[in-house]
């Protein structure tokens, strides 16, 4: 049975057990992250006996009189994830009829890489597609890219560029050394410094209280290496936050101060962690954002693309789209 779940109902325990057996599992779907980001989360699961064989995490917020699904910062993939087995056009179909059709706007709803087998058959059944129930959803192509450490380092290291390459050099040159982190403070006077300023709208404070009660609790469950990149004079120039889970290890957060991206600080970071992890059975999720030059510098190291999809819809009538806009305009998210 499907059935929609507000949030005060959802039996956790047995959620993470479903998350953690799921062949999608990832981490931004374990209830202890969601509880994090999107405090006021809903669900759609699929029940047998009492257990949770299949759900869909669904981060709302409400504004005005209307429920509306948002993507947290730090959660790139949602979507639906099984106990056992892969999610079929249907299986899908039965989750976002009562999950997407439960609020009025999704600005960007991310599904998981391992959901688009389904999502891509589904969008070429013309007859699905014409159902009312789906009508004013537009499913957006996205991508990162992930880099497979089941082969030895230096085939890893092969499949570099030759850029790439010279620059990794040049770091190693530069005698950086690769310290490993207690205090997620520095990487977030990184980010601060050297690229908020650069984020259309700027960041609101909260963002950065989420990145520290992220890190305290992959923390506490030893999810995650706190990299840093220490120059020849002792300064620290760069810095990431890894998160690790199941076969995946999560490309989370990253940050360098503009006066040492010339040492090449994350490059060498990176490389870091690969030589560590080569020869394990373990995929390097670069988290990529939709930006073509960040894309460049992950496949920079021989990381492939891969697809998932983004569902947005605007159910909202005419007169609450104008108002929203103005506050949107007037105050932060």
């Amino acid at each position: 049975m499907y059935r929609f779940v507000p949030h005060w109902q959802i039996n956790k325990r047995d959620w993470d057990e479903c998350i953690a057996e799921s062949p999608q599992r990832t981490l931004y779907a374990f209830s202890w992250y969601l509880d994090i980001v999107s405090p006021r989360w809903d669900a759609v699961v699929h029940e047998r006996m009492g257990r949770y064989e299949a759900v869909m995490p669904l981060p709302a917020r409400k504004r005005f009189t209307f429920r509306y699904l948002w993507q947290p910062l730090f959660t790139q993939q949602l979507g639906v994830f099984m106990r056992e087995g892969q999610v079929t056009p249907d299986i899908l179909e039965s989750f976002c009829r009562l999950g997407l059709g439960s609020y009025s706007y999704a600005a960007h709803y991310p599904f998981n890489v391992y959901n688009s087998q389904a999502l891509t058959e589904w969008l070429l059944d013309e007859e699905r597609q014409a159902s009312p129930d789906f009508a004013d959803i537009i499913f957006h192509p996205q991508q990162t890219h992930h880099l497979s450490l089941t082969t030895d380092y230096e085939h890893i290291r092969n499949h570099y560029t030759a850029d790439r390459v010279m620059n990794l050099k040049r770091a190693e040159k530069a005698g950086l050394q690769i310290i490993e982190g207690h205090n997620i403070e520095p990487l977030i006077l990184m980010f601060r410094r050297s690229a908020e300023r650069k984020i259309a709208g700027g960041i609101h404070p909260r963002t950065y209280k989420w990145l520290r009660a992220i890190y305290s609790a992959l923390q506490a469950r030893g999810k995650c290496r706190l990299l840093y990149a220490k120059n020849a004079k002792g300064h620290l120039g760069a810095g990431a936050l890894f998160a690790f889970d199941g076969n995946k290890i999560i490309y989370l957060f990253n940050a360098a101060f503009d006066a040492a991206r010339k040492e090449n600080g994350r490059t060498l970071l990176l490389d870091y962690l690969f030589r560590e992890y080569a020869e394990q059975p373990l995929i390097f999720d670069f988290e990529s954002p939709q930006v073509a030059n960040i894309s460049a510098f992950y496949s920079s190291f021989g990381a492939e693309p891969v697809s998932f999809y983004a569902a947005h819809f605007n159910r909202l009538p005419w007169h609450i789209n104008i108002l929203w806009g103005v506050k949107k305009k007037l105050l932060p998210a």
